[in-house]
């Protein structure tokens, strides 16, 4: 490893997140944004600094968005901040712990009491809530960590939520067991996707994918059936990522730019005993008008984006069309809609969408539909990826190379320096003595000592001798590049 990739590895441990492990389990519904801003503000926490009961924190809104330093921030971009701190303010989290009693005790608390802005400015400051900080603080025991760099390529709204889960215990732990409805409640996803394969497809394949793919842990699940639905299980299996490499640069933002709309990636992870989905073997079929579509589809999340497009066919109301999107996914929605209309034999197109949906028609072709622009997509990362690589390379060179030309000159002066004050006869035989028995100056010794004992020294000796005195008299951060380069900060 170079030096310079040595000084950016030591500072990435700053960059810690840390929360008690009640914290992680509690019950929990934020989205991309506010995570984003609690978890800057969370690897801000100085540790060593006395907070008293208020724990203020300053945020940069280009590092919330991922922003570049000097790239303009927009009025769109400013509101979207400002509204997603102001609902951080009336958001809470909910735990549960059982007490010495055996009696379970629940706690609602705020994660933040206040925030403040002002337009124009590049920050916001945070005041997280007094009942927090032992959550927060001074953790000795029963406590998760991670470093943002290991999440901050995660655009998900549940991502980080089971990446936390599943980092808990890791490496100690492996697999952890949720029973459906026990993980549903802990990302308050009770009310969606009363189909297991709607909640594969929509939170753990993209989810699962995020992590697998940016971050140091490498997911695996599988289902439990039950005889109960109720009680079906979800099991977690946790290695460490082979192929993950951290990419943390202290001069950039450590997040991505926001998404702000969350879209379902193709199925990537590897699963087992999924529900099966019943395809139907004739799709130009026309099915039987449902009873009412807009009453049996199932109630949707405040999270969930039901917009329509622009433009939808005559026989789709907007109204039925969120419904719709409620049963399985906008994005499947949209998907089907244009298997439909280019079909010019269904007679019912709103009871075969219902139907389709229902029964799972779509979502074989969806999912070649979403591999094919998958692949794509990789391509494409592939490519940016391999030239983010050579620019980082070419910048990690010119670093070094920088560095070391700083040190050279440094170095340079300070021998010339010790060798104007501490130069003398005994020095000198004291240095040949070092020669002719010391190990370490082997290479000195084959090439210089006869110069030394001529008396004829040539500057190369002389360079080299100045070089022992100042490691004999000078500071470690003289002659060290390590100790140098701590000394200025780097």
């Amino acid at each position: 490893m170079s030096k310079f990739s040595e000084i950016v590895a030591s500072i990435e441990k700053y960059r810690l997140v840390v929360k008690s492990n009640d914290l992680v389990n509690s019950r929990q519904h934020f989205n991309a944004m506010q995570q984003r801003i609690i978890l800057n503000a969370l690897a801000m926490i100085d540790e060593r600094k006395e907070y008293g009961e208020w724990i203020e924190i300053r945020l940069s809104i280009h590092d919330i968005l991922g922003k570049p330093e000097g790239r303009k921030v927009g009025g769109s971009e400013y509101r979207a901040v400002k509204e997603a701190t102001i609902k951080l303010t009336e958001s809470s989290v909910q735990m549960e712990r059982v007490q010495p009693s055996g009696k379970i005790r629940w706690e609602s608390i705020s994660f933040i009491s206040y925030a403040t802005g002002e337009e124009g400015s590049d920050e916001v400051m945070i005041r997280f809530d007094p009942a927090m900080k032992p959550f927060l603080l001074n953790l000795k025991s029963n406590f998760t960590t991670y470093t943002l760099e290991q999440v901050h390529r995660f655009r998900k709204v549940h991502s980080i939520r089971i990446y936390e889960l599943c980092k808990q215990y890791f490496p100690n732990i492996k697999e952890r067991r949720f029973q459906l409805s026990e993980f549903k409640y802990l990302l308050t996803l009770e009310d969606k996707y009363p189909k297991v394969s709607n909640l594969v497809r929509a939170v753990l394949h993209p989810s699962l994918e995020e992590i697998n793919n940016y971050s140091d842990l490498n997911i695996e699940y599988k289902l439990l059936p039950e005889r109960s639905r109720s009680k079906k299980e979800i099991v977690f299996i946790t290695r460490a990522n082979e192929n993950y490499k951290a990419e943390y640069d202290p001069k950039s933002n450590l997040f991505q730019p926001v998404e702000m709309e969350e879209h379902i990636a193709p199925e990537s992870s590897k699963t087992v005993d999924i529900e099966p989905v019943e395809l139907e073997s004739n799709i130009t079929k026309t099915p039987e008008v449902p009873v009412n579509p807009v009453q049996d589809a199932p109630a949707g999340s405040p999270e969930e984006d039901l917009t329509p497009p622009e433009k939808l066919p005559q026989w789709l109301s907007d109204a039925n069309f969120a419904n719709m999107a409620r049963i399985g996914g906008k994005e499947l929605v949209m998907f089907a809609l244009g298997v439909i209309e280019a079909k010019d034999n269904i007679d019912n197109k709103m009871g075969y969408l219902y139907q389709g949906l229902k029964k799972g028609w779509f979502e074989e072709m969806f999912t070649l539909h979403q591999q094919k622009q998958q692949e794509g997509r990789k391509e494409v990362e592939r490519r940016e990826a391999e030239q983010a690589r050579m620019a980082a390379q070419k910048q990690e060179e010119e670093h070094e190379r920088i560095i070391k030309e700083v040190f050279g000159k440094h170095n340079y002066h300070q021998r010339l320096k010790m060798l104007e004050l501490k130069d003398s006869e005994n020095e000198r035989f004291e240095y040949i003595y070092t020669l002719e028995f010391d190990p370490e100056y082997e290479g000195h010794k084959l090439h210089y000592l006869n110069e030394w004992l001529a008396n004829t020294p040539s500057e190369s000796a002389l360079s080299l001798y100045s070089g022992w005195l100042l490691k004999k008299y000078g500071k470690q951060s003289d002659w060290d590049l390590n100790a140098f380069l701590k000394e200025k900060g780097f």
